[in-house]
C-alpha cells in the first residue's frame, strides 16, 4: 500500500535492532515495491547498515527500481556518511544521466579512498571519454588500489589517449596495477599495437614483459619480427614471454621462425625450435619442405621437430614420401620404409628419408649399418648415422671400422669424422689413421688417451686399451686416484661422454669391482654421475606404438638392461626384444657396468612413474632413503620427474617383453622407502 503510514511502519521495522533479519529483508522488498520518494530515501539510508546482508539487499532492491531518481541520489551524496557514499555511488553509476560523469569525476578524487574507488570503477561503465584525463591522472596517485581501478576503467573506455599512460603503468611497483594495465591494453586492442611494439625496446623489464604478453594475446602479426628479436634478450623471463606470444600468434610465424633455425644466436635458434614444436600440426608442411633446405642446421632441426611431434608428424612425412602406412603405428615399420628410400631415384627424397632416420636415432642404427653396405644407399645411410649421434658410435666402430672391407672402413671414417663435428665440435687428428688404432701397441694407445686433443681419438684409444689389452689398471687410473681409504674419482668434467662410453664398452668395469673400492658415499655418487655420462639411455627415442603410456617403463628397463648386462640373448625372445621400445640395446656389454641397478616405481591413485634406483649404503640393502640414489633415466637426473611419498624398489631383475609389468617382472622381493623428503637432487 503506497502510503506514508505503510512506509513509516516498514522504516520502523528496519530501525529496530532487535527485529528478525527475515522481517527486515521483507521490509526492504516491500519498500522496493512502493518505490516512492520516501521509500527510496529509506532504502538509501539502509545502505549504511552495519549488517552486510541488509546493506546488499537494499542495494539490489534500489538497482531493480525503474527510473531511479538521479537527483535524489545525488542529493544523498551530500548528506550521507562516507561508508554510505560509496554504496550510493555504486548505485548512481548505473543511471544514464547527463550529469553522471561530472558527479563521478568529483568523487573520483574524494579524500576517502573507498568512496573514490567506487567512483573510479563507475566511470569505467559510463562509456564517457570525458573522464579519461582524470583517470590517467589517478594512475599517478599514491594509492595502488585506486591506480588499479583507474587502469581497469581505462580498459573499459578504450580511448586511444590512454594507451601511452597505460604502457607507462606497466612499470608500476604494484603487481596488481601492472596486471590491470595489461588487461586494459589488451581490451583496447589493435590501436595499441604500434606503441606496444615500441615498448618492446623499453629499458624497464616490466614494460617489456607486459608489452610482449599483450602482443601475443592480441595475436599481433605486425609484431612478429620484433618478438623474434626478443628471443635473444638477456632476460630469460622476457625470452619466455616472447616464446609464449609467438606461440599465441601461431601460423603467421612459421616461415619466419624456420628461417631463424640457423640464427647465430643460440637462444633464438632454440626458442624458434620450441615455438614451432608448440604450434603443432599446422607446421608440418613447412617443416617437411624445410628438409630440402641446403642449410644443414635448418633441415636437421626441422627433422628434429617433426620427430619430437611424434606419430602425427611421422605419418604426415610418410604420406608425403608415398610410404606404406600400417593401421597400427610402429617406428620399426617407419624405419624399414624410410631405409628403403635411401637409394630412391630422387635425391631430395633420399635426403628427407635420411634426415628423419637420423633423428629417430638409435632404433635406426642396425638397419643403417646394413644400408651402408649397399653402394646405392651408402651415401645417405652414412649421413643418417652421423645424425644418430654418440649412441651409434661404438656400433659403427665394431661393425664398420673393424671390418676387413676397406670400403666399410672408409665409410666408418666418414661417419666418425661427421660425429666429431656434429657431436663434439671438433675435427679428427689428420695425422692419425684411426683405422689402424685397433692394431696399435698399448703404449701408443696410452699416449693418445693421455695427450691427444681430440676426444674421439682418446675414446677409441681407451676402448682398444681395454678390449685388446684388458688393461684394467690404466683405465682405473684414468678415472680414479687411489688413496689409503679407497678410490676417489678424478675431475669428471674432464672425461667426455664418449671416453666414458669407451671404458664401459671395453667390458672391464663390469668385473673390476671398482664400485666396492670407492672411498665413501660421496665417491659412489661421483662415479655414478660418470657412468651416466657413458650410458646413452637418456638419448634414446622410445615408443613403438601410438598409444603407449609406459614410456617411462621403457627407459627404466633399458637402463636396467644396460647397467646389469642383460642383452638380447637374455631377453624373453628375439621377436619380443625387437618389439620392445625402439628395439635395440645401445652398448651390449655382456656383464653391464659393474654396479647393481634396480627398477623402481612411485605412484598415487591416479598416476605412476617408473625409474631406477642404486644403493649407495654400506652392507646389506635397507629401506633408509638416505642410502638410495633415484635416477631419472630419461635425462640422467638424480631427481625422478615424478616422485611421491613412497617408492617401491624391486630387487628381482628378470626382464620381460615390454607390456608385461612394464618391461620387468617385479617379483615379491622388494623394499619400500619413504621419498617425501628425498634429498638427492639435480644440484647434487
Amino acid at each position: 500500500i503506497d502510503s506514508i503510514e505503510s512506509v513509516n511502519i516498514l522504516n520502523s521495522l528496519l530501525e529496530n535492532d532487535t527485529e528478525d533479519k527475515r522481517i527486515k529483508m521483507a521490509s526492504i522488498h516491500a519498500l522496493g515495491e512502493i518505490a516512492n520518494t520516501e521509500a527510496i530515501k529509506i532504502l538509501i539510508n539502509t545502505l549504511g547498515s552495519k549488517n552486510r546482508g541488509i546493506k546488499e539487499e537494499a542495494k539490489s532492491t534500489l538497482l531493480e527500481i525503474e527510473n531511479l531518481p538521479f537527483e535524489l541520489l545525488k542529493e544523498s551524496l551530500e548528506n550521507e556518511n562516507d561508508e554510505t557514499k560509496g554504496e550510493i555511488i555504486s548505485v548512481i553509476g548505473t543511471i544514464e544521466h547527463p550529469q553522471l560523469t561530472e558527479v563521478l569525476i568529483e568523487f573520483s578524487t574524494y579524500e576517502n579512498p573507498d568512496v573514490a574507488k567506487e567512483a573510479i570503477e563507475a566511470l569505467g561503465n559510463t562509456g564517457d571519454s570525458m573522464s579519461v584525463p582524470v583517470l590517467i591522472g589517478i594512475l599517478k596517485q599514491e594509492n595502488p588500489v585506486l591506480r588499479k581501478k583507474a587502469a581497469e576503467s581505462l580498459g573499459k573506455l578504450q580511448d586511444d589517449l590512454s594507451i601511452s599512460p597505460l604502457i607507462e603503468a606497466l612499470s608500476d611497483d604494484d603487481g596488481w596495477v601492472r596486471s590491470a594495465s595489461r588487461s586494459a591494453l589488451t581490451n583496447i586492442g589493435i590501436p595499441a599495437v604500434g606503441k606496444l611494439k615500441d615498448a618492446l625496446y623499453n629499458e624497464n623489464r616490466y614494460v617489456k614483459l607486459g608489452a610482449t604478453r599483450i602482443l601475443g594475446d592480441l595475436k599481433a602479426q605486425d609484431a612478429i619480427e620484433d618478438l623474434i628479436y626478443l628471443l635473444a634478450d638477456k632476460d630469460a623471463e622476457v625470452r619466455e614471454e616472447a616464446v609464449y606470444s609467438l606461440i599465441q600468434i601461431g601460423n603467421p610465424t612459421i616461415d619466419l621462425l624456420i628461417n631463424e633455425l640457423d640464427n647465430e644466436n643460440e637462444n633464438i635458434r632454440n626458442s624458434a625450435s620450441k615455438i614451432l614444436e608448440n604450434i603443432g600440426g599446422s607446421t608440418y608442411p613447412a617443416l617437411f619442405q624445410a628438409l630440402e633446405n641446403p642449410n644443414d642446421l635448418i633441415s636437421e632441426t626441422a627433422a628434429s621437430i617433426l620427430i619430437k611431434a611424434g606419430e602425427p608428424a611421422i605419418k604426415y612425412v610418410m604420406q608425403e614420401l608415398d610410404c606404406e602406412l600400417q593401421e597400427e603405428f610402429s617406428y620399426r615399420h617407419v624405419i624399414r620404409q624410410l631405409a628403403n628410400l635411401l637409394d630412391h631415384q630422387n635425391l631430395l627424397t633420399r635426403k628427407k628419408a635420411s634426415l628423419i632416420l637420423g633423428k629417430i636415432g638409435a632404433p635406426s642404427t642396425e638397419i643403417l649399418l646394413e644400408k651402408v653396405k649397399n653402394p646405392e644407399s651408402k651415401e645417405y645411410a652414412i649421413k643418417s648415422l652421423v645424425l644418430t649421434g654418440k649412441f651409434s658410435f661404438f656400433p659403427v666402430v665394431e661393425k664398420l671400422l673393424e671390418n676387413t672391407d676397406p670400403e666399410l672402413q672408409n665409410a666408418a671414417l666418414l661417419i666418425i669424422s661427421g660425429m666429431a663435428k656434429k657431436c663434439c665440435d671438433e675435427s679428427l687428428d689428420s695425422s692419425m689413421n684411426i683405422k689402424e688404432l685397433q692394431y696399435a701397441q698399448e703404449k701408443e694407445l696410452e699416449d693418445i688417451a693421455l695427450n691427444n686433443s681430440c676426444s674421439i681419438n682418446r675414446a677409441l684409444a681407451l676402448y682398444y686399451i681395454g678390449k685388446n689389452f684388458d688393461d684394467e689398471n690404466f683405465l682405473k687410473n684414468y678415472i680414479f686416484e687411489s688413496t689409503q681409504e679407497g678410490l676417489r674419482v678424478k675431475d669428471s668434467k674432464n672425461i667426455t661422454e664418449l671416453e666414458m662410453a669407451a671404458i664401459l664398452n671395453s667390458g672391464i668395469p663390469a668385473t673390476a669391482g671398482w664400485w666396492n673400492e670407492l672411498k665413501n658415499r660421496e665417491e659412489k655418487i661421483n662415479y655414478l654421475q660418470l657412468l651416466l655420462k657413458g650410458d646413452f639411455t637418456d638419448k634414446r627415442l622410445y615408443s613403438d606404438v601410438s598409444n603407449r603410456i609406459w614410456i617411462c617403463a621403457q627407459f627404466a628397463t633399458q637402463f636396467l638392461m644396460n647397467f646389469n648386462g642383460i642383452d638380447r640373448e637374455h631377453f624373453a625372445s628375439e621377436e619380443n626384444f625387437k618389439n620392445y621400445g625402439g628395439g635395440y640395446t645401445i652398448a651390449p656389454v655382456e656383464a653391464g657396468y659393474g654396479i647393481p641397478v634396480y627398477y623402481a616405481t612411485s605412484s598415487n591413485i591416479l598416476i605412476g612413474h617408473a625409474f631406477n634406483a642404486v644403493y649407495i649404503g654400506n652392507g646389506k640393502i635397507d629401506d633408509n632413503p638416505d642410502n638410495w640414489i633415484l635416477i631419472e633415466p630419461m635425462d640422467d637426473d638424480f631427481s625422478p620427474n615424478i616422485l611421491f611419498s613412497e617408492t617401491k624398489i624391486y630387487l628381482d631383475m628378470l626382464v620381460l617383453p615390454d607390456g608385461y609389468y612394464g618391461g620387468t617382472y617385479h617379483g615379491e622381493d622388494l623394499i619400500t622407502i619413504a621419498t617425501e623428503n628425498y634429498k638427492y637432487g639435480s644440484d647434487h
